[in-house]
């Protein structure tokens, strides 16, 4: 019994690799808002859009490896000023500051995120819009220093 392929299969398939070629040539191997150095990788990074000259970036950041790393330090051509932040309850109220680092267990991760961890962008040289994507560069104490291209999007409900 002669078995029949359906037809098209090779078309299809030739322009399946077509469409992986292409994708792999124009970056699409790393998403934007993620980037890999070492052990640490860092996914879903935002930055807020803004009508002022103030904005939060909220990302995961997982640490594949067997020791402690900590991000130190964030910088951004897009502000004059960038800090690691922290949110939490003091009483009866919400309270941010500064911290000098944001700690990444071992095999673990750490979401930065509204109402927690977040890098603020202080002193924005104009509105983020949109759409666009801004470049940051974040410090780790053991993986190193990594850039990436953050999208800037919509954030509801008073986050």
């Amino acid at each position: 019994m002669k078995t029949r392929k359906p037809a098209g299969t090779p078309a299809l398939a030739g322009l399946l690799s077509l469409v992986l070629l292409v994708g792999a040539a124009c970056g699409g191997g790393t998403p934007a808002g993620s980037a890999r150095i070492g052990d640490v990788q860092v996914t879903n990074a935002t930055a807020r859009a803004t009508t002022d000259d103030v904005s939060a970036l909220y990302f995961t950041v997982d640490n594949g490896g067997q020791e402690a790393d900590a991000l130190v330090s964030a910088s951004s051509d897009s502000a004059t000023m960038v800090h690691l932040m922290s949110t939490a309850m003091e009483g009866m109220s919400m309270q941010m500051r500064e911290v000098a680092r944001i700690e990444v267990p071992a095999g673990g991760r750490v979401e930065l995120a509204p109402g927690g961890y977040h890098v603020m962008l202080m002193g924005v040289a104009r509105p983020l819009k949109v759409g666009e994507r801004i470049e940051l560069t974040l410090k780790f104490e053991r993986a190193g220093t990594v850039r990436l291209r953050v999208p800037v999007v919509s954030y509801s409900g008073g986050q």
